[in-house]
């Protein structure tokens, strides 16, 4: 590494569906991108009866999560920041996974709470962006959505919900494509649970995570601007409720995986997004990864 390079610093996210990885520095409060991974491993899929995580997907994640660690290392990175959300955060047994974690790695897997993925969230979401006025950052992942309100860039609200991409499938979206009768029940359940999160009044609304990244990618192609509009999203909903899964993954380049989860991904987030009577909103490719190291790197700094 050159001597007047920052120390790079890595983050690995534990997610309800992905584990991502980030190596970056910080310069001037700005980071600067070296590596950047994710593997799908849908830890909070196949889960027992009693809600503990499954074994062999607790193995699997502890092997990416050793394959990541030695990627990080060949980077110098320091620290290693290792965090679990929902999926870990809820299971019976999420001591189990971070004792294998530990075992294998040495790293010490951190479970964070709504508050703080939130909080995390959006110093990620809203990186280099003007953050003037009333502003909305909803995250939905694979077993939580995250809203935060800010007013001139101050955090007023910050909550989590367990309602994730993942769960929707689980729950509610048995067939491929879902069936009418599915797709209400998950859109009745959703008008309940949204409920307790605040009412997005806002002039601004940044949305961010796998679906919606998704979303823009299947509105304007790989490379797309990040606007949407309200019925941009409204009319990839009406495809996505009418196309097999197969089908989307072949015609847009998607993970299989990922794109059973992508209806009920994006309609939690169009639910809240249509709650806030915007028409327009910003997709942001950045949020809890970047949020760990530029809350690590800046203290550095500082």
């Amino acid at each position: 590494m050159p001597n007047n390079a920052s120390q790079p610093i890595a983050a690995i996210d534990v997610g309800s569906n992905t584990i991502h990885m980030l190596v970056a520095s910080v310069k001037d409060g700005k980071l600067e991108r070296m590596d950047d991974r994710t593997a799908l491993v849908r830890l909070a899929m196949d889960l027992a009866p009693d809600g503990k995580l499954n074994s062999e997907k607790m193995a699997w994640a502890t092997d990416v999560i050793a394959a990541f660690h030695a990627e990080a290392v060949k980077f110098d990175a320091d620290p290693i920041l290792l965090v679990a959300t929902s999926a870990v955060r809820e299971a019976p047994n999420g001591q189990e996974l971070i004792e294998l974690i530990h075992e294998r790695t040495g790293l010490d897997l951190r479970i964070i709470s709504g508050e703080e993925e939130a909080r995390l969230t959006f110093a990620g979401a809203t990186m280099g962006r003007r953050t003037e006025g009333r502003l909305g950052v909803v995250d939905s992942g694979g077993g939580s959505t995250e809203l935060i309100l800010a007013t001139d860039g101050k955090i007023r609200s910050a909550r989590s919900v367990p309602e994730g991409a993942g769960r929707a499938v689980e729950r509610f979206l048995f067939d491929d494509p879902p069936a009418p009768s599915q797709i209400w029940a998950l859109r009745v359940h959703l008008m309940n649970a949204l409920d307790e999160l605040p009412q997005p009044d806002v002039d601004q609304l940044i949305l961010t995570g796998g679906s919606v990244n998704n979303l823009r990618r299947l509105a304007h192609g790989r490379d797309g601007r990040e606007q949407l509009e309200i019925g941009e999203a409204q009319a990839i909903l009406r495809i996505l409720a009418t196309t097999p899964s197969a089908e989307i993954a072949r015609r847009y380049g998607i993970d299989p995986l990922r794109a059973r989860t992508l209806f009920g991904g994006i309609t939690i987030v169009v639910t809240l997004w249509e709650r806030s009577g915007l028409e327009r909103a910003t997709v942001s490719s950045t949020g809890i990864r970047e949020g760990l190291i530029l809350q690590w790197g800046v203290k550095k700094e500082t």
